[in-house]
Formats: structure tokens, sequence, C-alpha cells
């Protein structure tokens, strides 16, 4: 159709959305390229006018996030931001936005720019967004002393669920997860099935799928997501196993 679903940063609401665009002229040739691998055929291209289809798509620095991009560059000591020799400048709303944004969390200080010790934590979670790190160590640090490894996990748990909850999900409501369900709570609901199966002693790979599946989860983004949650066990409880975290905290919803 000559159409393809492009992402791009919404600065006015933080989030990535996808639109449906004209693809450029690189793209289409690209394409027509793969074609005629199996057997000869007729290719017709349907397109929009000529003078309205770009030569060359937008890089992805002139349209997503840089936040977390500019963070781990400073991470290594290179500042982004005052880059000039890059084939493609950086979107500029989208670099002030990232700066501003790490300053206001306290990822890079006001002053020099420099990455902090904030910063640095932030990066140990590379499987969420840097705002769900910075609101899983801010409520971390709300705690006492005693009580914060607990309430780390607790919040790193639930916003890695929110991150993949999509993914996770294939079939809503299975009968096995609608024992759980929770009108009040889409987490809620996904938090008790998956305590369940990390916890689960089940070591063959087709029976832990098909105890996966039969809650409506796939199988295989669930075992990505139960690496994230060993990262986290990791950090937070040391040489400790996810079932053994898990049931030192009990049901904690």
């Amino acid at each position: 159709s000559g159409l393809f679903k492009e992402t791009e940063f919404d600065r006015s609401t933080c989030l990535t959305t996808l639109t449906e665009k004209q693809t450029s002229k690189e793209s289409m040739e690209q394409r027509k390229g793969r074609l005629g691998r199996t057997m000869k055929g007729l290719y017709i291209s349907i397109h929009a006018p000529n003078n309205m289809i770009p030569t060359i798509q937008v890089p992805p620095v002139q349209r997503l996030d840089l936040t977390t991009n500019i963070l781990l560059m400073k991470d290594i000591c290179i500042n982004f931001e005052t880059m000039t020799n890059l084939p493609t400048l950086p979107n500029k709303g989208n670099l002030e936005f990232g700066m501003n944004t790490l300053k206001y969390i306290g990822a890079i200080d006001s002053n020099t720019s420099k990455i902090t010790k904030f910063g640095h934590e932030l990066l140990k979670y590379p499987f969420m967004s840097i705002f769900y790190a910075a609101a899983v160590l801010n409520f971390r640090d709300s705690f006492p002393e005693q009580e914060r490894m607990f309430a780390n996990f607790i919040a790193a748990y639930v916003a890695t669920i929110i991150t993949m909850d999509t993914l996770l999900v294939e079939e809503d409501m299975t009968e096995k997860m609608s024992r759980f369900f929770k009108e009040d709570s889409d987490i809620t609901t996904l938090i008790n099935p998956l305590n369940i199966l990390l916890k689960s002693p089940l070591t063959d790979n087709d029976q832990l799928r098909d105890a996966v599946e039969s809650y409506g989860f796939s199988y295989a983004h669930f075992l990505v997501f139960k690496t994230h949650i060993q990262e986290i066990t990791d950090l937070t409880f040391p040489g400790k196993t996810i079932p053994a975290v898990l049931n030192n905290i009990g049901g904690f919803v």
C-alpha cells in the first residue's frame, strides 16, 4: 500500500505514538528488491503522488525519546548533547526534553551536566523506562532503611509488569486467570498468577510452557519477564532465588 507505521515521541504526553505514514522512496525500493525471490511476478506500486513521497525515512534520532540514550552516554563520559559531528543531528526539542528530564529527576547534575549516583542506579534497570526506574528508586527511598530492599523489589516487580503487560498477556481471562480477576486492578489480577508461575518447581520446558499458556500468557515473553525479575532479585537480594524472595515477602497484594 506504500504506507507504514512510524513511532514518534510526543513530548506533550511523554508517550511514543504510532502513526500511519507514506513510506519513503528508499524503503519502497528496498521492499521491491525483496520480491521475486521464489517466483516471477508483476510488481505494482500503490502510493501517494510522487511529489508527496519522502526520499528517506526520518531517522530515529530525530523522532524518538533520547532520555535514556543521553544517560547511557553520560555513563561512559560522552556528552551527547554537545556532539556536532553526528551523521544526523538529533531533534533539538527531544534533546532539550531529555536533558531537562534527567536534571529534574536528579540523574544528572544541574550545574555540571555529569551523571549522578542516582543516574548510575537508574541504569541498573535497562528493561524499563527511565521514568519507571526513577519511580521505583524514589518509592524505595521513602521507606526506612531496613525495609528498602523489600520496597525496591516490589516496586520494580510491578513496574516490570506494567512495562510488559501487553506482551505478556496473549489471551484475556482464561479459566485459570479468571480466578484471580480483580475488577479494580489489572495489575493485581496479573501479579497472583505470575507469582504462582515464578514459584513453580517445574523444570521441564514443555510442562512449564503448558502452565504459562494455561493462564493466557505468552511463554516466550514470560521467560523474558522471569529473567528481568531475576535481575531485580540479584540487585535487591543477592544470592537469593525468586521463589525464596517471594516466599519471604509473602502475599504483597
